[in-house]
């Protein structure tokens, strides 16, 4: 009854913000969706795709756009909250595996996270409006890999390098096994893959307010060739999803 009064007036405080133009946020504990859930039907009607950016929350309505911030790395994700929990008392809210890669908590499992309400019925606010990404630079980028000299500038937004910063063109699916702010932290986990024996590995640069850099295994044709590879990830002591790789 005292949980259940609680989440009351909670929620009678969230509608009182909106209210009065107040922004939501809320600090603590993100964990994600275990893997078993995916395909399932959530609270609100929708199915649960563990590669959308979706989220699960007690109180706020279904169609809330959330960022939610990784306080560790700073990385940030905005998601739709389509479900209800998490169940778990100490934590606040619980994530898509896709948006719990993205602010790089699929290793840890839990993070310490700041959300702020920024959208609802499934929209940004004006105001929130993501910043127009940089253009894809189609310039060709010269490296010789027997001297590997990559920089945060040589690796563009838009593209695919191997960890020497070459270019590369991988078509159709990967494994993401890595999503980092920093390019550097990318670089060791290729490293670390290829010491245990994964040599195909590629350095995906997307934009999520910033630059990410993405670590992204193999090359498969389809969704499930890709899937079926992942044991074969997790055996070497890696987890990651299925991607696809940039046109």
């Amino acid at each position: 009854m005292k949980t259940y009064i609680l989440i009351v007036l909670l929620c009678l405080q969230i509608s009182e913000n909106f209210a009065q133009g107040q922004k939501f946020t809320q600090t603590g504990v993100a964990s994600y969706y275990a893997g078993r859930f995916h395909g399932r039907k959530t609270s609100s009607g929708e199915i649960y795709d563990s590669k959308k950016l979706t989220a699960a929350h007690r109180t706020l309505k279904f169609g809330t756009m959330v960022k939610v911030t990784n306080l560790k790395n700073n990385l940030s994700v905005i998601v739709k909250v389509n479900d209800r929990g998490p169940f778990a008392h100490s934590r606040i809210i619980d994530l898509s595996q896709a948006a719990a890669q993205e602010i790089g908590m699929l290793k840890t499992g839990t993070a310490q996270v700041r959300i702020e309400v920024v959208g609802e019925n499934g929209k940004l606010f004006e105001t929130e409006t993501p910043k127009e990404q940089p253009k894809k630079d189609t310039t060709s980028v010269a490296q010789n890999p027997s001297k590997p000299t990559p920089t945060d500038t040589t690796f563009l937004t838009g593209n695919t390098y191997s960890l020497w910063g070459t270019k590369k063109n991988p078509k159709g699916m990967g494994i993401q096994v890595g999503s980092y702010g920093d390019l550097e932290n990318a670089k060791d986990l290729c490293k670390d893959l290829q010491k245990a024996g994964i040599q195909e590995t590629y350095i995906q640069v997307g934009w999520s307010e910033k630059r990410i850099y993405r670590v992204l295994v193999g090359a498969f044709t389809d969704e499930e060739t890709g899937k079926k590879q992942l044991d074969a990830i997790r055996k070497a002591g890696f987890d990651g999803i299925v991607k696809k790789h940039f046109d």
